[in-house]
């Protein structure tokens, strides 16, 4: 308590109590004054009783602690604040009191309030008058102590009753014998018994004997006086179901020796345990079983798990590698030798923004220091709309590597064989295709195309006039102008070539590079007259290749104009026939990079 108002005045002004209502000090500012331990400060000599703030020496104080006055004018004149123990606000004397007299209600330490008695004659109260108030105030000290206690103690009980008879979990009261003396309603539910039942069958009737985890727990409560365990109880239809049971020895209120129990139904809780390990064991299962590689990692792309084919490729034990960085483990240095940086990980870049990726091309590295190509789909994992980590899934390429690569060096002789087939009929282009090829791949390449368009474009390239086979010999060679019908059967070799190779399963759109490869952004071009994005850009940089090399070059029907005439040609249509892009990268080639036909 903060403060000691008054509980019942006799006898007393209204003004008196109002203004003695409060003991606690207050600063200038009005602000309430607190002492060492953060109370407040309780003013005049009613703070000192309270408080224990006396000294027994002076005659105003007794051993008791009480104050006692029967001349207070007196008092005050013959005394200081210092030897009253604190500042005084002399209301009583101020209000003509001259006896007064000030007694604690305390108890063990414990102040409860004080008894306060004034009277404005003096020489009202003598010290065997003091004694025996005193004598008396404790008593009713006591009296409140235990009306306190027994509050307390009925509170207390009120808050065990309610808990007793609302827990969920089943609570019952016996003897370290097994008896039971009460069970609490979660019980009865519990073992589908009424209290009396309970208590008539008692531990035996509740609880499977036979189970081998009894007598250890028995024997651990006897020796500890508490204990807990996961036991095999028993229904009034002598069905079992698996509990929790927490207990303790302790003695009642006649000394004797009472067990107080707690038990929690626990089937539903094993039965989703069993069907975690179960979804655990079909998850590791499906995971294990898949060939490729899986693993999943944190956000600080830490691993946290990996399936047996992922620890396999990597040339680590599953063991091992949960926990590894997987960054610094297998994603550390790229396939040249070069260091990879973090920010240059797109699975650190998964980690940062939540974006996965499908199909991502790169190089891991073995627990042996050897490197492998691999392809990998990573995607976000998230937990309640936080980001938590990823999953990744991955394949060892080296052996679809090694097939593709097998197949581009077939497929490259194959085309070069078809190249050199139509080249043979127009003597007056040999090379032409090669020399396409060629500038065409340099152009790509500047351009900063993939290596797989780069590749297509050269196959192109090589192959791009294989419909001219359709055109007669006499046209392709004629050394003078051609008529109109002449030429309308040049341009049918496009869509001739498309025709050709259109069915064969190329891995590179080069059927529609041939087919385009006449087509100008404007729509200006042949076969289709298409504009703009609706030309394929590989188709693009073939058609800059085709037209640099076939004006620089020698022709049946007039001289070599040369690369000057070539680039000038393509300048002066950028944007307007050529794309303006792939126009630049040519020019930027011959101008600046020395680019020259062999």
């Amino acid at each position: 308590m903060d403060d000691f108002p008054y509980f019942e005045t006799r006898g007393f002004p209204k003004e008196f109590v109002a203004a003695e209502n409060s003991l606690c000090a207050f600063d200038q500012a009005g602000e309430l004054v607190r002492d060492g331990t953060g109370h407040p400060l309780l003013d005049c000599m009613c703070g000192n009783v309270l408080c224990g703030r006396f000294d027994p020496a002076k005659p105003f104080f007794t051993p008791h602690g009480s104050f006692w006055s029967s001349c207070t004018t007196e008092l005050l004149a013959s005394t200081t604040e210092a030897d009253r123990q604190a500042k005084t606000r002399n209301r009583c004397n101020g209000d003509g009191y001259e006896s007064v007299t000030l007694i604690p209600l305390r108890v063990h330490g414990e102040t409860y309030g004080l008894f306060q008695f004034n009277d404005k004659h003096r020489d009202r109260f003598t010290a065997e008058k003091i004694t025996f108030l005193e004598n008396l105030v404790d008593y009713v000290a006591i009296a409140l102590a235990k009306l306190k206690t027994d509050k307390a103690l009925r509170e207390s009980e009120n808050r065990f009753r309610l808990f007793y008879e609302t827990s969920f979990d089943g609570i019952l009261i016996g003897t370290p014998d097994g008896t039971v003396t009460a069970a609490n309603p979660a019980a009865c539910r519990m073992f589908g018994r009424l209290e009396e039942e309970i208590c008539r069958v008692g531990r035996n009737g509740l609880v499977e004997l036979n189970d081998p985890r009894l007598p250890v727990y028995l024997e651990e409560r006897r020796r500890v006086g508490k204990a807990t365990a996961e036991l095999m109880l028993r229904k009034e239809d002598d069905t079992r179901f698996s509990a929790e049971l927490s207990s303790s020895i302790f003695q009642d209120g006649t000394g004797h020796e009472t067990v107080g129990l707690i038990i929690r139904d626990i089937t539903e809780r094993r039965q989703s345990e069993d069907k975690i390990r179960n979804l655990h064991y079909q998850h590791e299962l499906i995971l294990n079983s898949a060939g490729e590689g899986i693993y999943g990692v944190d956000l600080d792309a830490n691993v946290t798990f990996i399936n047996v084919a992922g620890a396999k490729m990597l040339g680590w034990d599953v063991k091992e590698i949960v926990g590894k960085n997987s960054h610094n483990t297998w994603h550390h240095t790229k396939a040249d030798g070069s260091s990879c940086h973090e920010k240059e990980c797109s699975l650190k870049e998964l980690l940062r923004r939540g974006v996965g990726k499908v199909g991502v091309e790169d190089w891991f590295w073995k627990k042996d220091g050897t490197g492998f190509p691999v392809e990998y789909t990573q995607n976000p994992v998230y937990e309640k709309g936080s980001l938590i980590g990823a999953v990744v899934s991955f394949n060892d390429m080296t052996e679809h590597k090694q097939g593709m690569e097998k197949l581009r060096t077939a497929l490259g002789a194959t085309v070069q064989a078809i190249s050199s087939v139509v080249e043979t009929r127009d003597p007056y282009t040999a090379g032409h295709q090669r020399r396409v090829a060629d500038l065409a791949r340099a152009i790509a390449t500047a351009m900063g195309l993939t290596a797989d368009q780069i590749d297509g474009l050269r196959m192109a390239g090589l192959i791009h006039d294989i419909g001219k086979i359709s055109v007669p010999a006499e046209i392709l060679v004629k050394p003078t102008k051609l008529s109109g019908i002449e030429f309308s059967l040049i341009k049918t070799h496009a869509q001739s070539a498309y025709d050709i190779l259109k069915d064969i399963d190329f891995p590179w759109p080069i059927a529609r590079m041939a087919l385009e490869h006449h087509e100008r952004i404007d729509g200006s071009g042949y076969p289709h007259g298409l504009t703009g994005e609706k030309v394929l850009l590989e188709s693009k940089v073939l058609a800059i290749a085709d037209v640099v090399e076939a004006i620089a070059s020698h022709r049946p029907y007039r001289p070599a104009l040369g690369i000057d005439a070539a680039l000038a040609e393509i300048t002066k249509d950028k944007a307007h026939l050529y794309d303006s892009g792939v126009v630049d990268a040519c020019l930027k080639l011959f101008n600046e990079q020395g680019y020259r036909f062999n």
